[in-house]
């Protein structure tokens, strides 16, 4: 492989240098905000030091008041309305093609809502903003498959041939999306991050990122990444980090081991843990570009991709419980962990 460019390795040096100064601020605002100990205090974590286990119960009151606030919060089912604002066109049979497309639209988007079960996300991004952030991601959702017209002539609907600006002919591309669809995902508020000089308001926002783990061998099926860069990350990646081990704890009830340590005999190399490459996905809104890093990468996986004016923004929405100067969010149910307690000592 040819050797990545200067240009490409400052790119990757300095989003990989804004991406640390960013944790450093997040796990300052964890920890300022303790919100390790909101989640623990969720799962019925609050026995005292010093208490036997036979000797103390937990009643959960914190669960129980964040389930009684919930409903108020998601009851109401959202119905989406598409109608003409104003026309300035006073032409009856205008305005009545107008009100049926907006009726059409709204159709569509109710039935989105339901078929992507918009409102069991919801709620539990809802819950997410109790401790941390609730995110939501957005986006439309492509199969990429080989083009079998490549490299033919592109024919509009009149059966002529298409032609670029100067006048040659516009030829299929290699590949081309395929079952196309819209989607909405649930993110876990650990797996994103705002530039470190962030505000509450979304206009401070220079950049958010994304991170996406995922096995190196499913990576390199992945025709978004470049088969190149991800051959050089091999014997860099992870089997689980920290904070991935806390998570799959507070999932299934305990530290879950690998197949090959479950079995009790060496790892065999069908059944050793797959080394799992860590992505960011990064939306650069200030300058409106899209791009993907490695950690541990020399390169970008995946190229600048300079958003159009359609899709300026990144695809993601996010409710949290307060704001607060310079911070993404406060935790708002943290202050009630602290004084359950305080209850509970004094």
């Amino acid at each position: 492989m040819a050797k990545p460019s200067k240009k490409s390795q400052d790119l990757q040096a300095f989003w990989i240098g804004r991406i640390e100064r960013a944790k450093k601020v997040k796990k300052s605002w964890k920890d300022l905000f303790r919100v390790d100990l909101i989640r623990d205090y969720l799962d019925g974590k609050q026995k005292i030091e010093g208490y036997a286990d036979e000797d103390w119960i937990t009643i959960n009151n914190l669960y129980s008041h964040l389930k009684a606030q919930l409903p108020a919060l998601y009851g109401a089912d959202p119905y989406f309305y598409v109608k003409l604002a104003q026309s300035f066109r006073p032409e009856p049979a205008t305005i009545s093609l107008w009100d049926t497309r907006g009726r059409i639209r709204a159709s569509y988007l109710n039935y989105l809502k339901r078929e992507l079960k918009l409102k069991s996300k919801a709620r539990i991004a809802i819950q997410d903003a109790f401790s941390s952030l609730g995110v939501l991601k957005m986006r439309y959702k492509a199969k990429v498959i080989d083009n079998e017209k490549a490299g033919q002539p592109i024919v509009g609907q009149s059966g002529a041939e298409l032609m670029d600006e100067n006048g040659a002919p516009l030829l299929e591309p290699e590949r081309v999306a395929a079952n196309g669809r819209y989607c909405i995902e649930r993110i876990h508020p650990d797996d994103i991050l705002f530039d470190e000089d962030a505000g509450p308001l979304e206009e401070s926002w220079g950049w958010v990122a994304q991170r996406i783990r995922m096995p190196l061998d499913d990576a390199k099926k992945d025709r978004r990444y470049k088969k190149a860069v991800l051959a050089l990350l091999e014997g860099k990646g992870e089997t689980r980090d920290e904070d991935q081990r806390r998570r799959d704890e507070r999932k299934k009830g305990g530290d879950v081991a690998g197949r090959s340590e479950r079995s009790g005999s060496k790892a065999k190399a069908g059944d050793r843990e797959p080394e799992i490459a860590v992505f960011w996905e990064i939306y650069d809104l200030k300058n409106e570009q899209w791009l993907t890093i490695a950690e541990n990468g020399d390169q970008p996986v995946a190229d600048t991709d300079r958003a159009s004016s359609s899709r300026s923004t990144y695809p993601s929405t996010g409710e949290r419980a307060a704001t607060r100067h310079r911070s993404g969010g406060i935790p708002r149910e943290v202050r009630l962990a602290r004084g359950a307690r305080a209850h509970r000592l004094s």
